[in-house]
């Protein structure tokens, strides 16, 4: 899993090299329609030309402020159906689209595409279509949906090459120089890096000397440049990055996509080792960050910089920076913007402003994640510096932060899976009215439509049959989703965490500092384990026993003397290659030590073993506590409401695996008796089927 602060990173190089793929046609920018010009004439114009003023409005407004979209759009769709007005219904319906795009609801943008493409392509000239055919592609992309991006990218691509009837051309050159750089993009982040390159080469060799707008081209420069930096040509990409970086002009539009590059120049000095560079680099792009109040930047810079000054030792000037970004981190939560002042928010240092503002949920994200991203990096600086009072506090803060921007994130997630689910309800039930009416029409034509009639039913029921297996699986999906989120809630147990940190707290009391820190290490690797193996399917046998190692050292220092623990991998076996669903062991891990050791006078003893069987793996849990039955009586006596969820999540939890493999996963619980009928401990055993490169199993 990448850390963090790479994830904020990778965040932020999309959005500085993604512009081309929000645009809200070809070429036009989105602040591009003087409204204020365009009131006057809406109050005496009538018939068609109100409905174009009022598409016009609509679009002016379609990347930045929805209600008010959405009322010019309506307001043109009413009249242009109302006179019939074909063209003015199109452009109403794209203008709907670019709502929708706006607010990500990318399913929704796309029908109303669609619909618009339909019509154009009936009534509308080439141009038209051809500019629907790049809406379409950028919506598929920004749903990471690259196949359809390129589908209708080289779509879009071919009819702008092409002539109107009238012999005209339906693009400009640059236009199409354009939509070779927006494929060349897309094939970036398809992982196509050849072909990306050899499209971004096309764009290239087909601007020439000829005159194109400075700051696009700018953007498509760190394009190719970007794409040689992820195949780690850095040679090739400080080419690029310094043609975007040094161009001619002081445009303020222009000097954000230099700073851009700037930026990124840095980066690659980086990846060179040539710390000297990458700082130049890296502080030249902080002070026109700050000169132009793009607070985010101006706080990943500074994390950037104090990472290069604390790897050359220069530990004051590390801590100041890392002290700054929490600082400005702290000025964004407070305001809730990105921004020192609203006058910069279209300034494209993130090469997306060109054509689209940041959605509130967008500009959410940032804030937190910069707020996360400061408090890590102070939390870790102070943690080597072995004062862990201090690194444990940011690390909270960091935690804290964390857990807001994932609710965010999940948040999202939930409005895209609603979203297609409304998309395609209506469609299922525009689809059923369709066959009803259908059928209605057979029935009247009894005998002279019987077939018809017949194949109507027959695609009814399978269209039913679909739909409810499509609602099967829905509820299944929904019903793991919560066991997940038990599943979570049982490894992340109340108890251990608060009995944790209480530890963690008495070291640094006792001035333990030695102890403080390799504990909080320890308990920070196996909450990150626990964390990321809540969103796998399966994860390798070598995580697994990473995981089970961790906690069960935690839980010895949490009981000293208490219990000693044995785990064994059969040397048949290879751990990186063999992949099981994760933490299946640990809740009865944490039953042997927290019920099974408790009343023992003696220490007890646990052994996790790994063994091969054929084509599936053992994992066996086992140990010498007093036994299940007396440890229930025991939780009874002492609370006559307890019920032991672990036992019943996991069988559900392996039941629902269960449904998606042929070779099924079982789960033995035996309670061990010595001769005389005693408990002895009890022996938990999982047979996983598993297939692996390694031989003999």
């Amino acid at each position: 899993m990448r850390s963090l602060f790479n994830t904020f990173r990778g965040i932020l190089l999309i959005l500085m090299f993604s512009s081309l793929i929000a645009s809200a046609q070809i070429h036009m920018r989105y602040y591009d329609v003087d409204a204020v010009a365009l009131y006057p004439g809406l109050q005496q114009a009538t018939g068609e030309k109100k409905a174009d003023i009022l598409n016009l409005l609509s679009f002016h407004y379609s990347f930045r402020d929805a209600d008010s979209c959405r009322y010019y759009a309506d307001s043109a769709l009413q009249i242009s159906r109302g006179i019939g007005y074909a063209a003015g219904e199109a452009e109403a319906l794209r203008n709907l689209g670019h709502l929708f795009n706006m607010l990500g609801n990318f399913y929704q943008a796309l029908e109303y595409y669609h619909h618009a493409y339909d019509m154009y392509e009936i009534h509308g000239s080439k141009r038209k279509q051809a500019e629907l055919l790049y809406d379409i592609a950028e919506t598929n992309y920004l749903a990471g949906d690259f196949s359809r991006t390129i589908e209708y990218g080289e779509r879009a691509g071919k009819m702008a090459s092409e002539a109107n009837d009238d012999g005209t051309p339906v693009a400009s050159p640059w236009e199409i120089a354009f939509l070779k750089a927006t494929l060349g993009i897309t094939y970036r982040e398809y992982g196509d890096y050849d072909r990306s390159i050899a499209y971004m080469k096309e764009y290239l060799q087909f601007v020439g000397d000829s005159a194109f707008p400075a700051v696009e081209h700018s953007m498509f420069l760190n394009c190719v440049g970007h794409v040689y930096f992820l195949q780690g040509k850095y040679d090739s990409s400080l080419v690029y990055f310094k043609k975007a970086g040094f161009m001619e002009g002081n445009d303020p539009e222009l000097v954000a996509m230099k700073t851009g590059a700037i930026y990124l120049l840095g980066e690659v000095y980086q990846k060179l080792g040539n710390m000297p560079e990458a700082l130049k680099y890296h502080q030249q792009a902080l002070a026109t960050y700050r000169q132009f109040g793009q607070l985010e930047m101006v706080c990943l810079e500074l994390i950037n910089i104090g990472k290069i000054y604390n790897k050359g030792k220069n530990f004051q000037e590390a801590e100041s920076c890392f002290r700054q970004a929490w600082q400005v981190a702290g000025q964004m939560l407070e305001s809730g913007s990105i921004y020192a002042n609203d006058s910069v928010a279209d300034l494209p240092f993130a090469g997306f402003q060109i054509y689209k503002r940041y959605s509130p949920t967008e500009i959410r994200i940032f804030v937190l994640s910069s707020a996360m991203q400061a408090n890590r990096a102070l939390s870790g600086f102070y943690l080597a510096r072995g004062d862990s009072a201090r690194s444990y506090s940011y690390f909270m803060q960091y935690a804290s932060w964390k857990d807001s921007l994932d609710q965010v994130n999940r948040m999202v997630e939930l409005q895209d899976i609603q979203s297609k689910y409304e998309t395609d309800r209506r469609k299922q039930q525009i689809d059923l009215l369709s066959t009803e009416n259908e059928m209605q029409q057979n029935r009247l034509r009894q005998n002279r439509y019987l077939f018809a009639t017949l194949g109507g039913m027959i695609i009814l029921i399978l269209f039913t049959a679909f739909l409810l297996f499509r609602q099967s699986r829905i509820r299944n999906r929904q019903k793991e989703a919560a066991l997940e989120q038990k599943l979570l809630r049982s490894q992340m147990n109340p108890h251990f965490i608060y009995n944790s940190l209480a530890s963690i707290q008495n070291k640094i009391i006792n001035e333990e500092a030695d102890q403080a820190a390799d504990y909080l290490a320890r308990f920070s690797l196996l909450f990150r384990n626990i964390l990321e193996g809540s969103m796998e399917e399966t994860i390798s046998l070598r995580e697994e026993i990473t995981t089970i190692t961790n906690y069960l050292e935690l839980q010895s220092i949490r009981f000293p003397e208490r219990f000693t623990f044995l785990i064994h991998t059969d040397s048949r076996l290879d751990p990186e290659e063999i992949f099981i669903p994760p933490m299946l062991a640990q809740p009865f891990i944490e039953n042997s030590i927290e019920h099974g050791f408790r009343q023992l006078e003696r220490p007890g003893n646990l052994a996790i073993r790994f063994l091969p069987d054929h084509e599936s793996l053992l994992m066996e849990i086992e140990d010498d506590g007093i036994g299940r039955r007396r440890a229930q009586e025991i939780l009874w006596q002492q609370d006559k409401g307890h019920k032991s969820l672990a036992t019943a999540i996991t069988r559900d939890r392996i039941a629902l695996i269960n449904k998606k493999r042929k070779k099924k996963i079982t789960l033995d619980i035996i309670d061990l008796k010595d001769e005389a009928g005693n408990a002895t401990g009890t022996l938990v055993r999982f047979r996983i089927p598993a297939k692996t490169l390694c031989s003999g199993f």
